[in-house]
């Protein structure tokens, strides 16, 4: 009750040792409560070491698929329905020389040269295909055209 007071807080986490020794992680909701004369204190536990243990493993996976994405020499992006990019890994920046910033947020087309209607239209036949593959031109930052293979999946 004086850690609850102390710190005015009433949601802690707490590491508790079972009578066999077992250390399980908690979440405690506590708080003050008056009965008569007396105060007391109320609080509910919960065991949250299963739920604790799927969240590390949940965190370890993301790092190792992003360390993936990010390492990995292919281009991989997002762009949502209306083309705009939402996030792309490393090597588009070597590639095209833009930066985080400039590209996201930004229509997927921005960046399409002249091949812009034949990907828009490549695109629109996702719903029917699968996966789609095709070459097209990119403007680089320096206003250069390079030519990429894009091959394409639709929602996963």
């Amino acid at each position: 009750m004086n850690l609850s007071k102390e710190e005015e807080r009433k949601h802690f986490f707490f590491k508790h040792r079972l009578a066999n020794g077992e250390i399980r992680e908690v979440e405690v909701h506590s708080g003050p409560i008056r009965f008569g004369d007396s105060e007391m204190l109320y609080s509910h536990v919960q065991d949250i070491t299963d739920r604790k243990l799927l969240e590390n493993r949940l965190q370890n996976s993301e790092e190792k698929y992003r360390k993936l994405v990010e390492n990995i020499n292919d281009v991989i992006y997002e762009v949502d329905s209306t083309g705009i990019i939402k996030c792309k890994s490393s090597p588009i920046y070597k590639i095209l020389g833009y930066t985080s910033d400039e590209m996201t947020g930004s229509s997927f087309i921005d960046f399409v040269g002249s091949s812009s209607v034949t990907l828009l239209e490549r695109l629109a036949l996702l719903d029917e295909k699968s996966e789609l593959e095709n070459e097209y031109q990119l403007f680089k930052k320096s206003g250069e055209l390079c030519w990429v293979r894009l091959s394409t999946k639709g929602d996963l």
